[in-house]
């Protein structure tokens, strides 16, 4: 998206004054595109709704790439000049009190990672030379040596991050973009990403920084799951690119580089919210990539299948007959089948 000069508007109520019908999803606002030109009737079109945020009313279609930011909105639906726009929406009282003149972009990631706190008392370093507790949890979960190296995780034991073991997010320049962290012992919360209010950029996606330029992409599969070690789970299954979201509701700036993959293989848990991050992943970029379902079963997730498991439902899913143990050639499964578990962690 290219740089536009606008003021923070009240996103709901423009969208009311202009008539179009929408859905929420956490800080973003989705509907048919809006632009008389680009015909539709499911959601590819979204714009964000946080006023606290310098993005809000910011928007983009991923089906004919429209965007712009209010004023631009209303000169399309409306089809007035941009002063006019600019008086349409101060005529209604739709601009936000106390709003200035912004200079907005859709790529703000180096913008981000410069302001980026990184969690402070991290620990790296060999598997054999973490602390038992999380050494014995990573084990459990699968990690490796080669995985903690070529992912640079870490864990912390007090601090911010104390109790969890940190998945750095970076780009391919190395450069911390935000991180993902599991607990390894028995906190009330899970998992903890980095926000906006820590640096964090929208758009940074776990396993982005090993994945080739777009013009090499011809012919690849992304495999895309909720956390990361779902994702490193695939990734010792076979799957050479990662894509891990942190969550079941990707921010538009992960779709936006998400959509630059010719094929999307989700694997998700069978359970609500995964089924809702394949909708909004199929929803928003259905119309130019093939996004495909990784049958995971209902009761279990990526990370606790047996790698021989994994391999083979990831390799349905791309399409492949050809057995990855045995060479040989075998029939669809049927889904949510019962499948074998890898021994985890009953803290999980």
């Amino acid at each position: 998206m290219s740089n536009v000069n606008r003021q923070s508007a009240d996103v709901p109520r423009l969208l009311e004054a202009l008539g179009i019908k929408y859905r929420s999803h956490g800080h973003e606002l989705w509907a048919p595109c809006p632009h008389p030109d680009h015909k539709e009737t499911r959601p590819s079109w979204s714009i964000g709704n946080n006023p606290q945020n310098q993005s809000n009313g910011s928007h983009y279609c991923f089906g004919c790439s429209f965007n712009g930011g209010p004023v631009d909105l209303v000169m399309a639906v409306r089809g007035l000049s941009m002063g006019g726009s600019r008086q349409w929406i101060t005529d209604r009282g739709l601009w936000l009190k106390g709003s200035l003149p912004l200079a907005v972009t859709f790529e703000i990631t180096k913008l981000l990672s410069n302001k980026l706190r990184i969690p402070s008392k991290l620990l790296s370093g060999h598997l054999g030379m973490w602390v038992t507790p999380v050494r014995k949890y990573a084990l459990k979960r699968g990690l490796n040596d080669e995985q903690c190296t070529r992912w640079d995780i870490c864990y912390a034991i007090d601090g911010a991050m104390g109790g969890r073991i940190v998945f750095p997010v970076k780009d391919e320049n190395e450069e911390w973009l935000g991180w993902h962290a599991r607990t390894f012992c028995n906190q009330d919360k899970r998992y903890k990403n980095a926000s906006e209010g820590d640096g964090f950029d929208p758009g940074a996606i776990f396993g982005m920084r090993h994945w080739p330029p777009p013009d090499a992409r011809a012919g690849l599969s992304l495999v895309l799951t909720e956390g990361a070690l779902d994702a490193l789970a695939c990734e010792r299954a076979g799957a050479r690119f990662l894509a891990a979201v942190g969550g079941s509701e990707p921010q538009a700036r992960q779709l936006l580089k998400l959509q630059q993959w010719e094929r999307i293989l989700v694997a998700t848990d069978g359970d609500d919210a995964g089924d809702r991050l394949f909708r909004t992943i199929k929803i928003a970029l259905g119309s130019r990539v093939d996004v495909r379902r990784v049958e995971i079963p209902c009761d279990a997730d990526a990370a606790e299948l047996t790698l021989e498991t994994l391999r083979s439902l990831i390799w349905q899913a791309e399409g492949s007959e050809r057995n990855p143990r045995s060479g040989s050639t075998e029939g669809r499964v049927v889904r949510r089948r019962r499948v074998v578990r890898r021994s985890v962690d009953p803290q999980r």
